[in-house]
């Protein structure tokens, strides 16, 4: 049998541990033999050494208002590491998380995302000092499945080690991975010593040779899968994270008794998911124990699922020079109170409970040579005994701390998912359309709405829609008004731009794909539209850009319901067209925008145009939960980016299906695929 085979057999044929039959000596031997044949250099490394012991990760959304704010255009650093000093014990290591879930909208690729952010890359950089003046690690997200978007003039693993490179980060975070690309270790070598992989999917040991940490995602008691690769080599790092659980201790405590961290992950890609006053208490204090005992944690002896005296409580050993440490697991569902270990007996040794913060009194039996501890746990709670000799200090207890229930870790609430009010515009007599535009009578609407994405994460109208991909109907008597017939084009934007002399607060991405005279860059009433796209939907423009124009005109931005219902009528059309999916009237699949119009065919059972296809749509729906900005897109776009589930979702799209798009600054918010059009208010 070859290295590769041994290992590979021993992952599989790896018994139920908490089996009191298991073969532990056969077991033990055969780990000998799997660590002959694992190259276990990487983990010689000291330059690596600081990732063994990062047992506190935290999950950075970078588009949390509690991160970035919006109002002042900061970065709030410091604030966020103090609320994980208060409130975790303390991050040992963030994870900065950019493309996801955005990527796809256009043709930007991961890596624009991270130049796009607020001050760019080197902002970037000023976000990643800023942590580590505060002894803080940062990796980047690397996402593999980027295939359909921008191509990068370098291989993406080269484009990765080059914004690493340049923002100074200490490592890369390997979305959906189990193993690192071929070449990506070499790369960051070549920038500097110390720069790590961590990957979402637990490794088979074969890739553990590279890679020397991952995630433990909802893991199972004594699921091989997750600690197997710790068992042979304890200098593997793990955490564990769990993103929809509303009680995480179990996985915490789970975690812990296998000398695992955890990540505080709150931010679910949009969707406000906080980790629980009992939660964070229990991660504080096994935080606090870790650090207190991470020699004996990269113990190579140490021994899983000891016998303990109690069923379904489980005990493991490590040892570190003259002290043992015992982390216990009560998976009995009760409490339990009483003896639980019997170790041999050592007449120089005192035994400590540091989670409970006392010393225990032992039972001797000299004439069997033992000694009996006993413990008191609470259901599904960690435990951890530490013995030492009695000459030495007494160890550090686990802290005593509150649970703390602040605001800012509230569950979001469905009126905070409310959209911002809408300003009604000056009122147009009904029998009167104004020019370009068409009247939507008053009706009772139906509207049912599905995620346009497969995935469907983050709740658009209740926080807990979470992973939903269809919501439920909603009910709206509408009030007439009218809606363009048709998008607002380029040139209605240069009439806009050329009466108000209109310049946004932020100009970063603004009209980028406009023409700019010399010397005029920050002067967009001088610029002009791209040739020959004069009567082409205006893109790159936000919200605010939207709602500037639509103010101008005397007018607003549609709301969600409105645009729907204009969109499909009350006949229960798929698309706005009628019921078949006759992708010939619309543009849904092609390298570029068309003039608005183009698709008569595909017009609305009122008149309006262009409402599948072409690009998305802003609706005034604007929300904000305290932690995530929003608004709603409407109708698809000409682009699709292939190769994934994981994109946004592209082409032209039924009159039901909405696209939750976050809101972090414009130079983000602005996108080649996204305009609008406008309504206005019946008298």
């Amino acid at each position: 049998m070859d290295s590769q085979q041994l290992i590979e057999g021993f992952i599989t044929s790896l018994p139920d541990f908490a089996d009191p039959t298991a073969d532990r000596e056969k077991l033990r031997a055969t780990r000998e033999a799997v660590r002959a044949a694992f190259d276990r250099r990487e983990y010689e490394r000291e330059d690596l050494a600081w990732y063994r012991t990062a047992f506190l990760e935290g999950f950075v959304f970078p588009y949390d208002v509690n991160f970035y704010d919006p109002m002042t255009r900061q970065y709030r650093v410091e604030e966020f590491i103090e609320d994980g000093e208060r409130e975790f014990g303390g991050y040992d290591l963030l994870v900065f998380w950019q493309p996801y879930p955005q990527l796809g909208i256009d043709n930007r690729n991961q890596f624009d995302c991270y130049r796009y952010l607020p001050g760019g890359l080197p902002g970037l950089r000023s976000v990643i000092d800023r942590a580590h003046a505060r002894g803080v690690r940062v990796l980047l997200n690397y996402i593999p499945w980027d295939t359909g978007t921008r191509r990068e003039d370098l291989p993406d693993p080269e484009a990765m080690t080059a914004i690493v490179a340049e923002t100074d980060a200490d490592g890369v975070y390997l979305d959906t991975m189990g193993q690192v690309p071929d070449g990506l270790r070499e790369a960051l070598d070549r920038v500097r010593p110390g720069l790590v992989f961590e990957t979402e999917a637990m490794p088979r040991l074969p890739a553990a040779t590279v890679l020397t940490g991952a995630w433990a995602q909802t893991y199972a008691p004594f699921d091989r899968e997750t600690w197997a690769n710790r068992w042979v080599e304890p200098r593997f790092s793990v955490r564990g994270v769990a993103r929809e659980l509303t009680d995480r201790r179990s996985l915490i405590a789970m975690g812990f008794s296998f000398g695992m961290g955890h990540v505080a992950w709150e931010n679910i890609f949009g969707f406000w998911n906080p980790l629980q006053p009992p939660d964070r208490v229990m991660i504080r204090r096994v935080v606090a124990l870790l650090r207190a005992n991470a020699d004996a944690f990269l113990d190579p002896d140490w021994e899983p699922v000891l016998p303990t005296l109690q069923p379904q409580v489980f005990a493991n050993r490590w040892r570190a020079g003259n002290k043992t440490v015992y982390t216990l697991i009560n998976l009995t569902g009760e409490a339990f109170q009483g003896n639980l270990l019997r170790l041999p007996w050592r007449a120089d040794a005192r035994y400590y409970d540091v989670w409970n913060g006392c010393e225990l009194k032992a039972f001797v039996d000299r004439e069997g040579g033992t000694v009996t501890l006993a413990v008191e746990m609470e259901p599904h709670d960690p435990g951890c005994i530490v013995e030492l000799p009695s000459d030495a200090p007494c160890p550090p207890f686990a802290p005593a701390t509150d649970a703390l229930d602040t605001p800012y870790r509230r569950r979001v609430t469905a009126a905070a998912c409310e959209p911002r009010p809408v300003e009604r515009t000056p009122p147009a007599p009904s029998y009167e359309a104004p020019s370009g535009m068409v009247l939507i009578p008053s009706d009772r609407f139906i509207m049912n709405t599905a995620h346009g994405s497969s995935v469907g994460q983050g709740g658009c109208y209740d926080h807990l829609e979470f992973f939903a991909t269809r919501h439920e109907p909603r009910y709206y008597w509408m009030k007439p008004f009218f809606m363009d017939r048709a998008l607002v084009t380029n040139l209605d934007y240069r009439e806009f731009l050329r009466d108000t002399a209109y310049r946004p607060r932020e100009m970063t991405h603004f009209l980028c794909h406009w023409g700019k005279p010399q010397g005029e860059l920050s002067a967009p009433a001088s610029w002009e539209p791209p040739m020959g796209k004069q009567d082409h939907p205006v893109v790159w423009v936000d919200l605010d850009d939207a709602r500037a124009y639509a103010r101008w005109a005397g007018k607003r931005l549609p709301t969600e319901e409105e645009w729907q219902y204009a969109g499909e009528g009350t006949d229960g059309r798929r698309w706005p067209w009628g019921k078949d999916d006759d992708l010939t009237r619309c543009n849904g699949d092609s390298p570029d925008t068309t003039p608005v119009g183009h698709y008569p065919q595909g017009a609305s059972p009122f008149g309006c145009l262009d409402m599948a296809g072409n690009v998305w749509e802003w609706t005034e729906s604007e929300r904000n939960d305290s932690h995530n900005r929003f608004a709603i897109l409407k109708g698809g776009s000409h682009y699709r980016a292939e190769g994934s589930e994981w994109y946004m979702t592209g082409g032209a799209q039924p009159c039901a299906c909405h696209l939750r798009m976050l809101l972090m600054y414009p130079g983000i918010d602005r996108h080649a695929t996204i305009g609008f059009r406008c309504v206005k208010d019946v008298g």
